[in-house]
């Protein structure tokens, strides 16, 4: 069973022993969905901020 732990020193324990991401999967962050979020903002982003090129009337 998965269970955010609450201390940062329990989550400094788990870092230790599991590594960065156990440690984060711990704090009870959601960081695949944070990274596809970013993602898709970043594409937007592009689409809309940099012009299409040959488009410079």
């Amino acid at each position: 069973m998965i269970f955010p732990l609450s201390t940062p020193g329990q989550w400094y324990l788990d870092y230790l022993e599991n590594g960065l991401w156990s440690a984060l999967e711990s704090m009870g962050i959601l960081w695949p969905l944070i990274i596809s979020l970013v993602i898709i903002l970043g594409a937007l982003a592009l689409a809309f901020f940099v012009p299409y090129p040959g488009s410079s009337n």
